[in-house]
């Protein structure tokens, strides 16, 4: 599987036809069925289960108008990487603290051109679920993700912004669960207006406070 793996990685740089790059990683010597039923890694709990205090009300972002030409929420401390504390350094008084409460969660409407999905990034962080069972995802290294992968909901993420590069391709930053070393700092820029590439809009929801 490995050995397949590199004459597949190399057959890709030579090609030279990719918007992204990929390179053996940690998961170079998993097979694509391996992976799929390897939950430590690809964690994506049924959607009923999930979110099980799923609101009713209207997408609460419907109307909005607001969406920037690019949003990073990493940028704006929305998105933490890893609670980083050291031994005896924390306040126990501030533990007892609450900043807010997610009360319930909202499904992003499914309307087939991820305009909805993008109203709502523009907003905040959104969970979404993406089939990440290929080999390409797997081992994606940078640029621009655009494919191959089908719509088998296998791995939740998280869609933290989107941007256009410079030739104008128009993409989705996603933060991955995987260790910082996969991708792009442990995020992947997937392609955006393309379908709703790897099913990135068929089940996204966000919290609510």
């Amino acid at each position: 599987m490995f050995k397949a793996n590199v004459d597949y990685i190399e057959s890709i740089s030579q090609a030279g036809d990719r918007k992204c790059k990929l390179e053996m990683n940690q998961f170079a010597d998993l097979a694509t069925f391996f992976e799929r039923e390897n939950k430590r890694r690809l964690g994506k709990q049924p959607h009923e289960d999930l979110f099980a205090n799923l609101s009713t009300e209207e997408f609460k972002y419907a109307n909005a108008t607001n969406m920037l030409p690019s949003m990073d929420w990493r940028s704006k401390g929305a998105v933490r990487s890893k609670m980083k504390a050291n031994v005896g350094t924390c306040d126990t008084k501030k533990t007892s603290l609450v900043a807010t409460n997610i009360s319930e969660y909202q499904d992003v409407p499914k309307n087939g051109d991820e305009s909805a999905l993008l109203k709502a990034v523009a907003n905040q962080p959104v969970s979404v679920a993406i089939d990440a069972g290929g080999f390409d995802f797997r081992l994606y290294k940078s640029g621009v993700f655009i494919g191959a992968c089908g719509a088998e909901l296998d791995h939740g993420v998280t869609a933290v912004g989107y941007g256009t590069t410079a030739d104008g391709t128009k993409y989705w930053l996603v933060k991955n669960s995987w260790v910082k070393l996969w991708g792009e700092s442990g995020c992947i820029r997937m392609q955006r207006e393309a379908e709703g590439l790897c099913g990135i809009a068929m089940e996204a929801s966000y919290p609510t406070t």
